[in-house]
């Protein structure tokens, strides 16, 4: 008769590890191919009667940069995951999370008006189809869960917040002065969007 196995602890904080690792890796190449995937369908439409700004002028949008800065984010975790997963040892640079939060904190903000301001006006599911379907709905929520589930493992200061809000106050200062300052009637109104 075998003896019982006695479960070791060690090998079981191992295998949590690799859970964790696993999930960021997967979480991360999913918000990585699904924002190429909706940044590359705006690339390529060049006439869409219910948004003007496609084509090259995709990236004038606040939505797209959004996702471009939390995929990047995501981008540079790959190799921290992978390397957890090869060595067994798990943990990200505090300058990286803080960089993945001001990502996830830039298309959350996309995510909530799409959802609660742009929807009521414009319809679900023009909002949330198309190129949109990434932009506007997976890559957000795919962002936060794997930030907030694997990526952030420690409490984050007042001072990375104000960090993550950065992008925000910036495409909203250069939003300010190409709508508001400069005007539509100078041609610069209907560059920027959100």
């Amino acid at each position: 008769m075998k003896a019982p196995r006695i479960l070791n602890p060690r090998n079981i904080v191992n295998r949590m590890e690799q859970a964790h690792c696993l999930f960021t890796l997967i979480g991360c190449l999913i918000v990585v191919v699904c924002t190429a995937a909706g940044v590359i369908m705006n690339l390529t439409t060049i006439y869409d009667e219910n948004f003007d700004h496609m084509g090259i002028r995709t990236f004038c949008m606040f939505t797209v940069n959004s996702n471009i800065l939390a995929a990047a984010g995501m981008f540079m975790v790959l190799p921290y995951a992978v390397d957890g997963l090869r060595m067994k040892n798990w943990r990200l640079p505090r300058w990286l999370v803080v960089f993945v939060f001001s990502g996830v904190t830039c298309v959350a903000l996309t995510f909530l008006v799409s959802l609660f301001l742009l929807s009521p006006v414009k319809g679900f599911v023009l909002i949330f189809t198309g190129s949109r379907f990434f932009l506007h709905g997976v890559c957000p929520l795919l962002c936060a869960a794997a930030f907030c589930l694997a990526i952030s493992d420690r409490p984050l200061s007042g001072k990375d917040t104000v960090y993550a809000v950065i992008p925000v106050l910036i495409y909203a200062g250069l939003y300010f002065v190409m709508v508001v300052v400069i005007g539509e009637k100078h041609g610069a109104g209907g560059i920027f969007t959100v």
